[in-house]
Formats: C-alpha cells, structure tokens, sequence
C-alpha cells in the first residue's frame, strides 16, 4: 500500500485555510482513500459517502469545489482530468502521489525481485546445510572411530579381555553376559557411552549411576549361590539388580 503524501504547509494553504473542520476532514480523508484504492485522486459519486463518515458528504464536496481543493465533472482546470458524472477529483493530487500505473509497476518489480532474493536465499541454505551435514558426517564417523578403538583396548571387552568364571555367565541380561549378545560394557554409564571407558562429566553417566545405586540391596537379602557383575566383583556389602541376575542365569544353567 502507497503512502499518503502532502506538502507540509498543507495546513495554512489558501485553499485550505478557510475550510470548515468538515471539509478539512474530509478532504484529507479522500487523498488517504484515494492512495489506498489508487483512484488517481479520483472520487466517485457511488463512493464519496465512504471517504469520510462527516455529516451531509455531498454538501461537504460542494464546499470543497468552491474551494478549489476538489474538482467536480465539467470542470475546465487545465491540470486535472476529466471525470465521469458526478464524481469529483482532488486538485494536483498527481503532483503529490505516484499513479496507479507506478505503483502496480513497482509492486510487480518487488515481487520479482522477492522471488530472485528466495531462491538465491534457498540455494544459499541448501549450500550451508549440505556443508554442514557433511561436517557432522566427518565428525561422527572420526568420533565414532576412536570411540571404537577405545572398545577395542578396553580390558573389559569379551572379545580382549579374560573371563572371570566366578563373575562371568554365559547368556546373562547383564554387563557381564557373555558371547552372543550386545549389552554396554559398563552398567554405569548412558546409552551413549555403554562402550566408552572414560566418558568424561556426562550427566546422563551419573543419572544412571544413581538409578543402579536407588537398586542395590543389602548382600544378605539376596540367597546363595551368588555370582556377581563385573562392576561389583569386588564388592561383598551390596548387591545390584544385575548380579543377581547373573546369579539366576547361573542357577537355571
């Protein structure tokens, strides 16, 4: 939408200092509705109640003719256009305001240069996120790769390390099962540092530790035969859930 435009010694012309507070109002009205609907600083008959909500708008109009601020049908200023039957036009208001044309150019000219700006723009987000995956891409595989070799070295992996028969049972559902299953090498780490030795100050690392420490029982609760996790295999006091599993798997063996 245009903007409305007047001179700033609008107030004190002489057309415009002798108008009634009516005809001032609506006057000013019809140059802000006539850039809104790009008229052309034309009003027609159908449409001048619209312009302004003041009291008795066509008697209003006929005081802004004689003022010279508006034109009606057969005027003869030389600026102005002509206009249909009743309909007025407001005097110079092409001086002061871009046409119809213009502006309906322009706006087409802001939407072209919109869709070049968005397609440069997506082309240029397609660029940096395909960039920036690949980043990420290179680092989980260089993080995933040392994490491997961490595994690998680690004296707790089932396939480096040797079993404890005390400790150790075939098939169990807990850190220390044995061949054919995959659980985490440490029970008191997160899901994302199962396998890692040192994980660092993970504070999922420590909710878990504290969930394993909400678990532990007293030794004397748990019957024997017992065998215990390679966490706790050298703990005699307390007991964790997975212990005594490994204790059940050895049992039903």
């Amino acid at each position: 939408m245009p903007w409305a435009k007047f001179d700033d010694r609008y107030p004190w012309h002489r057309k415009v200092r002798g108008l009634s507070d009516a005809a001032f109002r609506m006057d000013v009205s019809a140059v802000c509705w006539c850039s809104e609907n790009l008229t052309d600083g034309v009003i027609e008959a159908e449409f001048l109640t619209l312009v302004s909500d003041v009291r008795n708008p066509r008697k209003v109009a006929a005081e802004l003719v004689r003022s010279g601020r508006w034109h009606d049908d057969g005027h003869d200023c030389e600026v102005c256009p002509d206009v249909p039957a009743g309909a007025h036009i407001v005097h110079d208001y092409l001086d002061y305001n871009p046409t119809r044309e213009k502006v309906e150019r322009d706006r087409e000219q802001r939407r072209k240069a919109g869709e070049r700006g968005g397609v440069a723009s997506g082309k240029a987000r397609s660029k940096d996120e395909a960039s920036r995956f690949d980043s990420a891409e290179r680092v989980v595989k260089q993080n995933g790769s040392k994490t491997e070799a961490t595994a690998a070295s680690s004296p707790t992996n089932p396939r480096t390390r040797t079993p404890h028969p005390s400790t150790e049972v075939e098939g169990g559902p807990h850190v220390s099962s044995g061949p054919g299953t995959t659980p985490p090498l440490y029970s008191d780490r997160c899901s994302r540092h199962g396998n890692v030795e040192r994980p660092g100050n993970c504070g999922h690392c420590k909710d878990v530790r504290l969930a394993n420490a909400a678990k532990v029982r007293p030794l004397h609760a748990v019957p024997s035969p017992m065998r215990r996790c390679i966490v706790h295999d050298q703990s005699f006091e307390r007991v964790c859930s997975g212990c005594e599993a490994d204790r059940k798997a050895a049992e039903s063996a």
